[in-house]
Parts: C-alpha cells; sequence; structure tokens
C-alpha cells in the first residue's frame, strides 16, 4: 500500500499491516504479487476489502480490463502491471523480479477514516492482505509507485496520512 504509484509502502515492514489515515476522496496505491500470470488477466474480478479502525468495512470490485464498478464507501481501479514491488508469500515485502498488478484504491467517506486493514482477492485464484500473521500473499501498500519498500514484517503498522 503507497499513497501514489511512486511512494515508499506504508505497510508496517514487520507485519505489513496498515494504519493509515485516509481523508474522504483520499486515494492510495495496492501492489499484489501474480501467480503464474492468471491473477490479473482480462476479465478477472477483484475485491477490495477495507476494515476501518470502527471495526466497520467496505467492500469494492472491478474487473481486470474494465471500468471500476459503482460508487462505494472505497472503490478500486486496476491500472496494470507496473512496477516490481512485493513478492510471491506472506512476507514479500520486496521485490521479486516479476511486475506486480497495481491498483489505486480511493476512499469516499466524510471526514476521511483510518484503514488498518486490506485484503484483495482475485478470481485467479488468490489473496492478497495486510496481516503478516495469514498465509495469504503480502499486500504491498505505498504512497507512491516507487517509493522505498520495507523488507520485514512488524508488530505494529505504520502510520500515514493521505489527502486528496
Amino acid at each position: 500500500m503507497a499513497a501514489t504509484l511512486d511512494g515508499a509502502l506504508l505497510n508496517n515492514p514487520t507485519t505489513t499491516g496498515v494504519n493509515l489515515a485516509v481523508a474522504d476522496g483520499g486515494t492510495f496505491v495496492l501492489f499484489a504479487s501474480d501467480y503464474a500470470g492468471i491473477e490479473f488477466a482480462p476479465g478477472a474480478a477483484l475485491t477490495l476489502t477495507a476494515t476501518f479502525s470502527d471495526g466497520t468495512t467496505a467492500t469494492a470490485s472491478t474487473t481486470v480490463g474494465g471500468a471500476p464498478s459503482s460508487a462505494a464507501a472505497v472503490s478500486v481501479a486496476y491500472n496494470g502491471k507496473l512496477r516490481d514491488r512485493v513478492g510471491q508469500g506472506p512476507a514479500a515485502l520486496a521485490a521479486d523480479g516479476a511486475l506486480d498488478g497495481t491498483l489505486t484504491a480511493t476512499l469516499s467517506a466524510s471526514g476521511g477514516r483510518t484503514v488498518t486493514a486490506l485484503t484483495l482477492q482475485s478470481t485467479g485464484p488468490g489473496t492478497w492482505d495486510t496481516d503478516g500473521g495469514s498465509t495469504y500473499w503480502a499486500l504491498g501498500v505505498a504512497a507512491t509507485l516507487d517509493g522505498a519498500l520495507p523488507t520485514t514484517r512488524g508488530s505494529s503498522s505504520r502510520r500515514g496520512r493521505l489527502s486528496r
């Protein structure tokens, strides 16, 4: 997870968790490693679930090669395989030599929210998240596309502030 396409990942480098205040209309970028070239094939359905600090969740979906779905508290758009930022594994917050599926998420919530967890699912099938204790592959979160990345998972989330 990053605030912009070229920014550093905002994941905690040890846990891969996130604790990110996002203003209404604010965006952040997600990076998910592809498996065997099937996760982001044209027509693949992607679903993002954001968990907020108050325990509520918001879900958004998009289709690779298609337009984003109708408006939601959080929306997500697939940008293509633009950079190599994460690898294949639960703690793989480093490049692995293969371009990653890159997405941009936008929050629509009056007053903003603090994102504490993210899960991305593909019909590929595949699941990525920001929970260092899960068996799912790491979902990289960064402010920009090319910012510095953490190299390990930790016990607390890295904080960041995003605005429009």
